[in-house]
Parts: C-alpha cells; structure tokens; sequence
C-alpha cells in the first residue's frame, strides 16, 4: 500500500516593504586577496543594514554555491544582477582596493542606484 498522495499549497502574503520599509541595498568591497573573503566585514555590514530596515544582499551569499572552477566574470555576472535590482549599494571600507566594487560602483552611480559609504569605525 503506497502513501496518499498531498497536494499542499502554500501561500504566503509577505509585504516585502513593510519588512524592509527603506529598501534593497546590495553591500560591495573588496573580497579577492582578503583573509576569509572578508567574510567578517561583510557579515557586519548585512546586520547593520538589516537592523536599520533595509533588505540586504551580500554577494558572498549570492556566490555561495558557486563552483570552484568559476571565473571573476561569473562571480560578477551574479553580482551585477543582483545590483540591478536594487535601490542602493552600500560600500564597505577598502572598496577602493577591489575591481569588482569600482566596476559596481560606477554601474550603480550611471544607472542612477543611490551610493552609501561605510563610515571608518
């Protein structure tokens, strides 16, 4: 005798602007050559932004399941996406010494995405 089939549908009616009533804002700095990716730094910054009302988006979740074998445009293909579908970019300290974060930094200021910079502790 088999198990019954179920047809379960969930719904759910999440306000995504209530939850995060200030916005998206995708967090960009330097992660190549950093110890851990700069996985503490970035860690920080999603809390933060996430305590003040914003929906976060960190690239090294975004890349996470990533394969080795991935080049620096792939991982940047992924992040650029993810930058263009929201409504700031937050740039952590040294975002200056990363490729990645000019390139994102300059595709956030022509496309009109507003500009935040991390305030040095």
């Amino acid at each position: 005798m088999s198990a019954p089939k179920i047809n379960v549908e969930l719904k759910c009616n999440f306000d995504e602007k209530k939850f995060f009533p200030k916005g998206k804002i995708y967090i960009s700095g330097p992660i190549s050559g950093v110890k851990n990716n700069n996985f503490e730094a970035f860690e920080y910054a999603f809390y933060i932004l996430f305590c003040k009302g914003y929906k976060p988006y960190n690239p090294l979740y975004l890349t996470s399941d990533m394969p080795p074998s991935s080049t620096w445009r792939d991982y940047m293909r992924v992040c650029i996406k993810a930058l263009m579908d929201c409504d700031r970019i937050y740039m952590l300290c040294g975002w200056w010494h990363s490729r990645g974060a000019w390139v994102e930094l300059l595709l956030a200021k022509i496309v009109g995405i507003k500009v935040e910079f991390q305030k040095k502790k």
